[in-house]
């Protein structure tokens, strides 16, 4: 038996992850309740906040570990695939822990705070490129948590313009097209070995902000997309 990832196969299907890579609309609507996290005078809530993130997956990892010791006995070759696969598919619950436990900071930055956030980003990537490649996993808090940032102001991003909203929508997906055709970035918005390029996921990158800044825009324009996604703002 073999295992591998679909565009490990087809790289063809790039495209199609520009549709299916929604992690940046999971960290942007993620970010209901952190407010009162951030509010909080003590730990209790920043606590309770972890433990429903952490103690659902806790069962995932105990099972994994047996199923991997069970299937590595008989099959050793297969004990990567029962003992690795399962458990990598939820880095984005550490990321988000993290970004919960930086709710205090996060729900303040606005203005010029964001302005320099944003342009970090791609000063990560070019150190990245040029400096050395450890230094884009720093893009793993910046740009998701942009993300959340946005969520925590999505009551107040409604009260753009469409056209802005629009302007924004066309210039990002534009921004990243040309990032992809002429800068070192792979096509797709997640890690694929036999696609040429940088990945855009691990760790992210200016491409997955702007697609990510694109999704944003596209909820913001539908007319009962946040209401429905994200009733509580």
């Amino acid at each position: 038996l073999s295992f591998g990832a679909t565009l490990d196969a087809e790289p063809g299907l790039w495209w199609a992850t520009w549709g299916f890579q929604v992690l940046p609309l999971f960290f942007l609507l993620s970010a209901t309740g952190l407010r009162r996290v951030a509010n909080a005078t003590d730990g209790r809530a920043l606590a309770a906040r972890i433990s429903l993130l952490v103690v659902p997956v806790l069962p995932l990892y105990v099972i994994t570990a047996i199923t991997a010791g069970l299937v590595g006995s008989r099959w050793p070759t297969l004990a990567q695939v029962a003992g690795f696969i399962p458990v990598q598919l939820t880095w984005f619950i550490a990321v988000y822990v993290l970004i919960v436990s930086a709710a205090p900071l996060l729900v303040r930055l606005r203005g010029p705070g964001l302005a320099a956030w944003l342009t970090a980003i791609p000063v990560v990537d070019i150190m990245r490129f040029t400096v050395h490649s450890a230094c884009g996993w720093i893009n793993m808090l910046l740009v998701w948590s942009t993300f959340t940032v946005l969520g925590l102001r999505l009551a107040e991003l409604r009260q753009l313009p469409r056209r802005y909203l629009a302007g924004v929508l066309v210039s990002a997906v534009a921004f990243a097209g040309i990032l992809i055709s002429f800068g070192p970035y792979s096509k797709a918005l997640v890690s694929a070995e036999h696609i040429p390029g940088a990945s855009n996921l691990a760790p992210p990158t200016t491409v997955l902000l702007c697609v990510g800044l694109a999704q944003t825009a596209t909820l913001l324009l539908a007319p009962t997309g946040t209401r429905t996604l994200a009733p509580s703002f």
